[in-house]
């Protein structure tokens, strides 16, 4: 038994060291180094004028910006201290293992040790959770606060007091992150529904006090709900095109591919894994359904609504963005917890007629057997940590350059668009005087480049680049997630 528990809690934490080792991996997007604009509202705070909420974007609330820059923010202030992807990705992930503890020893409490073993075990390994526990976009916030939350619902489960402002922040900061979070909280708490009723007729005051403090944190956001069902890519893919994707999405191959920029593993090996997928999940809702309500009756309402949120975020995405784009299966993160816990579920009853040593040795041995081959196979993350090490990274590598061939008050750097200029900005900070020759997003002053040598960074084949010949060029070549990008400088002026 100890041997056993020593070889999971091993296993568990050499994928949490890998994580935390490879955070420089992928290289930073536009998206992530946004939260660099934190430091700018620090400014206004310590000059005494007002800070904006969240000057990023109308449908993420504050907390989510606040949070997510909070690192860079204080690490921006020591000088000594260079700017890395770490500083805006330890925050999501720092978060998602302190909830995923918490989960763990309450599926102890509620469930059976099995399946919490089983759950910690999935936490560490499946790709939704591994990938979106470490990138710095509101979705990782949001899988931290549903990991809360179902935490939250099991304690009410089991009777215990709700914990009302508890629920309603996590409800609330769950909605400031995006707002599929309602499909996600529906999922988490019908299944514990009834006994939070009664606990709210019991203490109505605490009840109203914490809807009232809900309704002030998702209001930023609440007011952009429901989404548009359209988008630029309506109508782009037939239904079963999403199913397909969905498929991807719950094997973990589109997350991977959206982390490591290439396709993850061979035809064989997806067509594997989705069917393991398929099987694993009906065998345990066969199992579940077949029992009576009394036994697994709260199993049962979460299957139902985990089936049903997931098909709706499914149609919301047919009938806009769409799920086979890179990235898109974020959208299914608020669901990703109640899953977790169905997967565990379902491997514990797939073990269930071996004694509990027996489970404990054979089972533990076949879970590290396939960590091991998905770090083999996928190549993730034990090269992402060598990639961190690298400093394999365009945007860093250009940031560089530029303020090497590009002094402040001497020469005027430009990037392409808003995918190089944020980055750049974000290794930069403040040695450079950065613009953009390409529709940035976010509107930012402009260098004057009047009397000033020119220097920029651009996407191999841009069609923006600075004209003449350079006087200085280099290039980096692709990698996992980046884009080739080349970098030159020019003597004069250009008109664009």
């Amino acid at each position: 038994m100890k041997l056993s528990r020593a070889i999971l809690t091993g296993t568990v934490m050499t994928v949490i060291v890998l994580q935390f080792i490879s955070l420089g991996f992928p290289a930073m997007n536009g998206d992530e180094a946004l939260y660099q604009l934190v430091v700018e509202e620090l400014r206004k705070l310590l000059s005494g004028q007002m800070p904006s909420l969240n000057p990023v974007i109308d449908y993420s609330g504050p907390l989510d910006f606040w949070l997510m820059g909070s690192v860079y923010g204080i690490t921006s202030f020591l000088p000594w201290l260079q700017p890395g992807a770490w500083m805006v990705r330890i925050v999501p992930l720092v978060f998602f293992w302190t909830a995923a503890y918490g989960l763990f020893t309450e599926l102890k409490r509620h469930h059976d040790k099995p399946s919490a073993y089983w759950f910690v075990l999935l936490a560490a390994t499946t790709p939704m959770a591994m990938v979106y526990s470490r990138i710095s976009f509101p979705h990782a916030l949001l899988l931290c606060a549903m990991m809360f939350l179902t935490t939250e619902s099991l304690r009410i489960r089991r009777d215990a007091l709700p914990g009302f402002l508890r629920i309603a922040f996590l409800c609330g900061f769950a909605m400031e992150t995006n707002t599929t979070a309602v499909i996600g909280m529906t999922a988490i708490l019908v299944p514990s529904i009834k006994n939070l009723f009664k606990a709210m007729r019991r203490h109505y005051l605490r009840a109203l006090a914490s809807a009232l403090f809900f309704a002030v944190l998702a209001y930023p956001v609440a007011r952009n709900f429901p989404p548009p069902v359209t988008g630029g890519e309506a109508g782009s893919a037939h239904f079963w095109i999403e199913l397909r994707s969905l498929l991807n999405i719950m094997a973990g191959i589109q997350p991977l591919e959206f982390l490591m920029g290439r396709d993850p593993a061979p035809l064989a090996l997806k067509a594997a894994a989705i069917m393991a997928a398929l099987a694993l999940m009906a065998f345990g809702a066969i199992k579940v359904f077949k029992q009576p309500w009394r036994e697994s009756g709260w199993l049962k309402q979460l299957w139902l609504t985990q089936l049903a949120g997931t098909f709706l975020v499914t149609v919301i995405c047919y009938r806009g963005r769409s799920l086979q784009t890179l990235g898109h299966e974020r959208y299914l993160i608020a669901l990703v917890p109640g899953w977790l816990i169905l997967a565990s579920d379902a491997l514990t009853r797939l073990a269930s007629p071996m004694s509990w040593n027996a489970y404990r040795r054979e089972t533990l041995a076949v879970g590290i057997s396939c960590t091991l081959a998905a770090f083999g196979l996928f190549r993730l993350p034990i090269p992402a940590a060598m990639h961190a090490f690298s400093h394999n990274d365009n945007s860093l590598n250009s940031a560089r350059w530029l303020m090497h061939h590009c002094k402040r008050g001497e020469c005027a750097a430009y990037a392409e668009n808003f995918w190089n200029y944020w980055p750049i900005r974000y290794y930069a900070r403040a040695k450079l005087d950065l613009g953009y020759t390409h529709h940035n997003w976010k509107t930012m002053p402009q260098p004057d480049a009047s009397g000033k040598h020119l220097a920029g960074c651009w996407y191999s084949g841009s069609q923006f680049a600075f004209k003449r010949p350079g006087k200085s060029r280099v290039d980096f070549l692709r990698s996992p997630g980046n884009p080739a990008q080349f970098c030159k400088k020019v003597s004069a002026n250009f008109s664009q």
